[in-house]
């Protein structure tokens, strides 16, 4: 029999991994969408520079 503690113990701590998971994902999907805006900012400057 697993005490109750134990129990709710590692369901708080699985919710804790849960929300550190999504939060990882949302910063790294963030700094990739960012990092990804910069390069089309770049590569656009590149690119009109020449033309104007």
């Amino acid at each position: 029999m697993v005490p109750i503690s134990d129990a709710n113990l590692s369901h708080r701590t699985s919710i804790q991994h849960i929300n550190w998971d999504l939060i990882i994902y949302a910063v790294v999907s963030y700094i990739h969408v960012r990092f990804l805006f910069v390069c089309f900012i770049q590569q656009a400057r590149c690119l009109f520079i020449p033309i104007f």
